[in-house]
């Protein structure tokens, strides 16, 4: 029988959380994280390393393939000269990837540290790595994306977030 933890008692929802997220984690196959980078086309995903991700107790490796996920098509919003978003990119315990975006928001072109909301992660996936749109004109499926623009891990387990329904996470560029 697998150990379950419960929420119970004051603040024990947050300490519940990353404790799971913990537990769902990934990886490259030589232990540092998955390295996610544009692809050959540049507006999708590649990772340039084997993943092995950890989900809800189940191993699942994910080939270093060109591209990981395509993200036109994906349903997600794009954004304008001054707005910004963190999408984040997620497998299941199927090896299956997928994106999750966050909110839209006005400002944070001129930041170096950006706080933009970040979107939780959906149940029984472990988070890959996510992208930061920040302040910039972007259309999914045509923009390119640029190795400044990804970040490997789990926003989560940042030290800086701040969950508050959305979390806010700071992110140095």
């Amino acid at each position: 029988m697998a150990g379950q933890i419960k929420k119970a008692g004051y603040n024990q929802e947050d300490l519940v959380d990353l404790l799971r997220r913990m537990r769902n984690t990934a990886q490259s196959a030589a232990g540092t994280l998955p390295n996610l980078a544009p692809a050959t086309n540049t507006d999708n995903l590649k990772t340039l390393n084997a993943t092995i991700a950890t989900v809800d107790g189940v191993q699942v490796h994910i080939a270093a393939v060109d591209p990981l996920i395509v993200t036109d098509g994906q349903g997600l919003v794009n954004t304008a000269a001054d707005q910004s978003t963190v999408v984040l990119v997620q497998t299941n315990s199927a090896g299956t990837v997928s994106l999750k975006q966050g909110p839209v928001v006005a400002g944070h072109a001129n930041d170096t540290i950006a706080s933009v909301p970040v979107p939780v992660p959906d149940a029984g996936v472990a988070v890959i790595g996510f992208i930061l749109i920040k302040g910039t004109a972007h259309t999914w499926g045509t923009t390119a994306l640029t190795a400044g623009m990804l970040f490997d891990g789990d926003p989560y387990l940042r030290p800086s977030i701040n969950k508050a329904g959305y979390g806010q996470v700071g992110l140095e560029s």
